[in-house]
């Protein structure tokens, strides 16, 4: 039950992410205890409440700093930030670069040794090197990594044949799945898998967009969407499906991927656990032979 109180309260923070947010004011809102919502931003997100309101804040910012022409003050101040060096000391310990640095460079990543199984790319700021991602097609060897940061409750034994059928479908066209490689570790996965019938054969749907929470706010899961898009075209793929939980984190995904909503399905999706909520899933497509 936890994790969809803090569901709940998260949303409502990152819409209000612009005004002041008080953990007592967020305890009369949702009726807990000041003390549990913070320990809950704590358990789940891995950081304190603050920190989670200056990350979001600052994510909003470098949206705005690559979609709006606004100066740096006032991106800081319409992202809840009240003094230009506030903005600046939080943007240097999240990004290690200064705001403007990162204004004036702009270009997120560049991808190097590029081949048709993989991709490199260098995230940079300026001359600031931030990270280095190789996105690639899964590999037998991967099975050990994917058990340790991302399947993390599953047995090894479980991910290795999860991995041993993937590749067969793999070698069969009929599957196509991604990982991010950081550090020479697992980071991310995104896989297709081609419609069976016939008439569907063109169409694939996306799964196991999955991202260890370590490695948030690297732009890993768009990263592994535009190489998994090449290898889709290398099979014919022309249309590629998906979904999303109503007012959840993953609707961003597919806005950013240009996926197109198409319907959604009322108590579409429902939980066997806690107390067997019921969501709205929102169904989408994203045309491959349109790029």
């Amino acid at each position: 039950m936890e994790i969809h109180e803090l569901s709940e309260i998260a949303k409502y923070v990152d819409g209000h992410l612009n005004e002041d947010i008080s953990l007592p004011e967020l305890g009369n809102l949702f009726g807990y205890s000041p003390w549990h919502i913070y320990k809950l931003f704590k358990i789940y997100t891995g950081e304190s409440f603050a920190a989670y309101i200056r990350r979001r804040r600052l994510l909003l910012a470098v949206q705005d700093m690559k979609s709006k022409n606004s100066n740096l003050l006032d991106i800081a101040l319409n992202n809840g930030f009240e003094t230009a060096s506030g903005f600046y000391k939080a943007f240097m310990k999240q990004f290690k670069c200064s705001p403007s640095e990162y204004k004036n460079s702009l270009s997120e990543f560049r991808i190097i040794n590029t081949s048709p199984e993989s991709a490199e790319i260098i995230y940079r700021n300026g001359e600031i090197e931030m990270g280095k991602v190789i996105i690639r097609k899964l590999q037998k060897g991967d099975a050990v990594s994917l058990h340790e940061y991302i399947f993390v409750q599953n047995t090894l034994a479980e991910v290795e044949e999860r991995v041993g059928k993937t590749l067969k479908n793999m070698e069969s066209g009929d599957s196509i799945y991604t990982v991010a490689v950081v550090d020479g570790n697992i980071a991310g996965t995104l896989g297709l898998t081609r419609e069976k019938h016939p008439l569907y054969r063109h169409r694939a749907a996306l799964g196991d967009e999955i991202v260890n929470p370590a490695f948030n706010d690297m732009g890993i899961p768009d990263l592994l969407f535009t190489q998994a898009v090449i290898f889709a075209k290398n099979l014919g793929i022309r249309i590629i499906t998906g979904s999303s939980r109503a007012d959840y984190f993953t609707e961003r995904f597919y806005k950013e991927n240009n996926f197109i909503e198409i319907g959604r399905i009322p108590g579409g999706l429902a939980e066997t656990w806690n107390n067997s909520e019921t969501y709205d899933e929102i169904l989408y497509y994203h045309s491959v032979s349109a790029e």
